[in-house]
């Protein structure tokens, strides 16, 4: 079995600072694109100064009047893969049922939402009381059940 290589991505050493997605805020650039100040999007280490290794895999921030989290969420990886999950491969329509498993993840409370703005009716499966309720009580899902308590799939997607 190959080993996942990604570019930006290491494994990790113990001791070190993980890499992930996040917002940096430039403090000193030779990159002609980014500037002392910029705000820039993309995988940085996970600590207090990185050293940018790959500035073309970046992008730059043109619009903060948003929270720069949003960046890492919505505006980000997780909103995108929502979006066009829901959109351009699953694209329901309104009325219909939309089922969203591992419902209470980053990506998952997206698709419900977008779902829910089109007019479907959504259900989402979590793994614990906590985060059904959150689904169903914050999310606004039409219903959601833990699946680690229940026996059937299929007579749970049918209630």
């Amino acid at each position: 079995m190959k080993k996942f290589e990604h570019p930006d991505f290491s494994s990790f050493t113990p001791g070190s600072a993980m890499d992930g997605f996040g917002v940096a805020k430039v403090v000193d650039s030779g990159h002609p694109e980014f500037q002392k100040g910029d705000l820039i999007w993309g995988i940085v280490g996970w600590e207090e100064y990185s050293v940018i290794k790959n500035p073309e895999s970046f992008f730059k921030i043109h619009h903060a009047d948003v929270p720069l989290s949003y960046y890492t969420g919505i505006l980000g990886m997780p909103g995108m893969t929502a979006w066009v999950g829901l959109h351009k491969v699953a694209a329901p329509k309104e009325g219909e049922y939309v089922y969203i498993s591992g419902a209470s993840g980053a990506v998952g409370q997206l698709v419900g939402q977008f779902a829910k703005l089109l007019g479907c009716y959504v259900v989402g499966s979590a793994g614990s009381k906590e985060k059904v309720e959150i689904l169903k009580n914050k999310l606004g899902f039409d219903d959601a059940f833990n699946y680690k308590e229940e026996k059937d799939l299929d007579a749970a997607l049918k209630r």
